[in-house]
């Protein structure tokens, strides 16, 4: 399974390096049977090339921990890198699976929660409205110093990104009054934070690597 599951990263690999993103798959005969092996890897469209190839190199090497599983899935804040034993290509979402890791310091007294619950909601809303009506699946935006990124994975149709990004909408908001949250899901990601984290033109952004520091890795036992 190892040297196959190796072979899958480096076909990836060159997907990205070429596309920023890439599906593959590669199926294990022996013993009068077949283990097939899924894979996925995407980079949020805000990275630039450079950052998008460090976000991967970043993931690939830590996703392998996850062996010898033979499902997992990593989330890095700019990449996103997952295998697994089925073709899951179209799925949006994962009620057994899709998490939230809410982090950074909690607003201060009822008015600032009220006041930073009311933003959180206007800015999750529009990027979730702009990824949708723009066909992209990515979405950005400001609300009065609450910023937002909404990005679903290109392998989703236009109602499986909806139903996603509307799950995560629900669900990165139940961090108030955290000042960052952040809605993993099987088939999108969400973030919003008080603080700018995102390149306005990942085109013309350069390789500082800002983008992926955030490490979530979800592993399904053998």
């Amino acid at each position: 399974y190892i040297p196959s599951f190796i072979k899958e990263m480096e076909s990836l690999s060159q997907l990205v390096t070429s596309n920023n993103w890439g599906t593959h798959s590669v199926k294990i005969s022996g013993s009068g049977s077949s283990i097939p092996i899924y894979g996925f890897a995407q980079c949020f469209r805000d990275l630039s090339h450079t950052d998008c190839l460090l976000c991967y190199a970043a993931s690939r090497t830590r996703l392998p921990r996850c062996l010898p599983s033979v499902s997992a899935r990593i989330y890095l804040d700019g990449c996103f890198l997952r295998y697994d034993n089925y073709s899951f290509y179209s799925e949006g979402t994962d009620p057994s699976r899709d998490a939230v890791n809410c982090t950074g310091v909690a607003a201060g007294d009822e008015a600032e929660r009220v006041e930073l619950q009311e933003r959180v909601g206007r800015v999750v809303d529009n990027v979730v409205n702009i990824a949708e009506r723009d066909g992209n699946g990515f979405g950005v935006g400001e609300v009065e110093g609450v910023y937002a990124l909404a990005q679903c994975w290109n392998t989703l149709g236009s109602g499986g990104c909806r139903e996603c990004l509307r799950k995560a909408g629900r669900e990165v908001k139940g961090c108030l009054p955290k000042k960052e949250g952040r809605a993993l899901n099987a088939g999108c990601y969400l973030r919003y934070s008080t603080q700018k984290f995102y390149n306005e033109d990942g085109d013309a952004g350069g390789g500082n690597g800002k983008n992926i520091c955030l490490y979530v890795c979800i592993c399904e036992a053998f």
